[in-house]
């Protein structure tokens, strides 16, 4: 793969000078990056883009955002893509954004799988320009997906693994999975601890507790079924922060307050106040649901308790 020599700054050292290449990386991304990073210079958010990959700038990157209109991101495309029962097709707006007549980027980073799915299949064809521009996908639930994906699903799932460059996970029980289930290399595949924002997610100043307890997240590997069973044996109350249409069908006791969905500040507050964190995960999941939450609230210095499952051995 032949590509142009990358653009360099120099750096002044005490006594020396020295040529830091520039990395071109152009994030496929679903969330508003520019309002993202406004949010989190004004402290209103964890950070100025998720998983800290703003801190990507801050070394010899340079930063391009890439997201599909709110148009093809909102729910009349949602319903269409639901509709036509094609799992990968919103990817490919995020692929296609490679062919405009901007610098090619040395790297694609998806900051999902999903979102650099359509990359990893056009590369897979060896078609330009996807094929030249190596390919990182963050991967939360490929593992999780390979483990319970029926063809012809799978086939599709392999095949995007094992075109992509690279792939980045965040519990070490997927490495297995990955090498084993997928056929990824081994040199293809990096663990990298999921991170917390410290400065933002900080000790809160002597207060006392708010008496109560606390749950937050809504993925599917969260266990509220076992959870609600123990908050109706608690003499305190218990605060859950989730969207409501996850708890659908769950008959909560008279101590839980199902909170909803706030945002960043709501949630740190709601984290300082907590007598404790308690978080129930279902164990058979190859993802290490409830990873964020753990360790936001280990970063505020409450005691947390969670599921005794694999992909949280990293954490606890």
């Amino acid at each position: 793969m032949s590509q142009s020599p990358a653009p360099a700054v120099v750096e002044q050292l005490p006594g020396s000078y020295r040529s830091v290449p520039i990395m071109k990386a152009l994030l496929y991304c679903e969330w508003d990056a520019a309002l993202w990073r406004a949010e989190g210079i004004a402290d209103r958010r964890s950070g100025q883009a998720p998983y800290g990959l703003e801190n990507l700038a801050a070394g010899s990157f340079q930063i391009t955002a890439w997201q599909p209109s709110m148009i093809l991101r909102g729910p009349l495309a949602k319903r269409l893509r639901l509709a036509l029962e094609f799992e990968y097709s919103r990817p490919f707006v995020h692929s296609l954004l490679l062919t405009r007549p901007t610098p090619r980027p040395d790297v694609a980073i998806a900051t999902l799988e999903d979102q650099g799915y359509a990359h990893a299949l056009l590369k897979s064809l060896k078609l330009s320009p996807w094929a030249d521009i190596p390919l990182v996908l963050v991967s939360c639930w490929m593992a999780e997906h390979a483990r319970t994906a029926a063809d012809p699903h799978f086939r599709l799932l392999r095949r995007i693994a094992q075109a992509a460059d690279l792939i980045v996970y965040w519990s070490t029980n997927q490495e297995r999975i990955s090498r084993e289930v997928l056929g990824v290399a081994p040199d293809r595949l990096l663990f990298v601890p999921f991170g917390v924002e410290a400065e933002f997610y900080r000790p809160r100043p002597a207060t006392k507790p708010g008496g109560y307890v606390f749950t937050a997240g809504r993925d599917i590997g969260r266990d509220y079924e076992t959870l609600f069973a123990a908050a109706a044996q608690l003499d305190r109350p218990v605060k859950v922060l989730c969207r409501p249409s996850r708890l659908e069908g769950l008959n909560p006791s008279a101590n839980v307050e199902l909170v909803g969905e706030v945002g960043h500040r709501l949630f740190r507050d709601l984290l300082w106040g907590a007598d404790v964190i308690a978080l129930a995960s279902k164990p058979e999941y190859a993802y290490p649901t409830g990873q964020t939450v753990l360790l936001n609230a280990m970063s505020v210095g409450r005691p947390t308790v969670v599921t005794a499952a694999a992909p949280l051995a990293d954490y606890t």
